[in-house]
């Protein structure tokens, strides 16, 4: 009876190993195996990368936030005295602590100081109207492009106030548009869109055919015009002297009278009027008068008032507004 206990408890000892290995069997083949389970070390290198790719996108929204370089900003203009004026187009300025010479950008003025070519005409106009507008004033620069030429000057667009001088150059017929070396421009719209109106009222340099060209100014253009002026001077006064040497025969009392009349008021003109000096002598030599033969725009006024203003024989008025050589100091 003994054996056969003891043989019983052998018997559900087996059963029993048999179920708990086949219960383990199970388990472990409904759970994942230990080579699927992400290790500490695997969850920290995949959370890197993540953390790595969110930077190049915070850094892409920056330019979203900057001024674009098209437009002009009180940021992106620098202050400056203009402490003197070379010519229309080139003027020393003082920026800060710094002294410095800058030069405008897209437009040109009559040459009025290289020793190799003669004074153009409207430069000495350009260079007045820029000392006028200019010297000893506060201006703001704007930069567009290279910040220098090959002469080391500051390439700039030049803000008096709120206008802009370069524009108010071309809107004057005192300058025209030019070295276009970096294209495109701020400003060049405006710029053409001045000239266009002065070149249609032929303005300054405009007044004279074929005087501007795409490589600068024709003084050949000039001296023709000039020719023209003189012949077309000549042949009045021709006819003039003619008329008066018919009418003298009928009145010849009358006619002493005139001359003595004629030379009269000629040495008081030189007398009272010691401005018209230059003027008077460019007169008697070429047969006609610019501004640049007067040093004041007072002396220029008298002289335009006294000689029949309203037709203005030596186109002193040149926009038609009544005051003559108004670039004139």
């Amino acid at each position: 009876m003994s054996l056969r206990k003891a043989g019983l408890f052998v018997l559900i000892g087996l059963l029993a190993v048999a179920v708990s290995a086949c219960s383990a069997s199970s388990t472990t083949a409904n759970s994942p195996t230990a080579t699927n389970q992400p290790t500490q070390s695997q969850v920290v290198q995949k959370a890197i990368p993540q953390q790595v790719a969110t930077v190049p996108v915070y850094q892409q929204t920056i330019p979203q936030q900057t001024t674009s370089s098209s437009s002009t900003s009180a940021s992106q203009l620098v202050s400056a005295v203009v402490t003197q004026v070379v010519d229309g187009d080139t003027m020393h300025v003082r920026i800060g602590n710094r002294e410095d010479t800058i030069r405008l950008l897209c437009v040109d003025t009559p040459e009025t100081k290289d020793p190799n070519t003669p004074v153009e005409p409207y430069g000495p106009e350009a260079s007045a109207f820029a000392k006028q507008q200019l010297e000893g004033k506060q201006v703001k620069l704007e930069y567009d492009g290279p910040q220098r030429d090959k002469y080391g000057r500051l390439l700039v667009h030049l803000w008096v106030g709120d206008k802009l001088f370069n524009q108010m150059l071309l809107e004057k017929g005192l300058a025209r548009i030019a070295y276009l070396y970096d294209p495109p421009y701020n400003h060049y719209s405006a710029y053409v869109a001045a000239q266009n109106k002065a070149k249609a009222a032929k303005l300054g340099i405009w007044s004279i055919p074929g005087y501007v060209t795409a490589e600068g100014y024709n003084l050949g253009a000039v001296q023709s015009a000039s020719k023209k002026s003189t012949s077309s001077t000549s042949k009045t006064s021709s006819s003039k002297a003619s008329s008066t040497s018919s009418s003298s025969k009928s009145t010849s009392s009358s006619k002493t009278s005139s001359s003595s009349s004629s030379k009269s008021s000629s040495a008081s003109a030189s007398t009272s009027h010691p401005e018209w000096a230059k003027a008077l002598a460019d007169l008697q030599q070429t047969g006609d008068v610019d501004c640049p033969d007067f040093s004041t725009h007072a002396a220029a006024q008298s002289f335009f008032e006294a000689h029949d203003p309203s037709a203005d024989p030596y186109g002193l008025d040149r926009d038609k507004d009544g005051i003559a050589c108004e670039t004139l100091p």
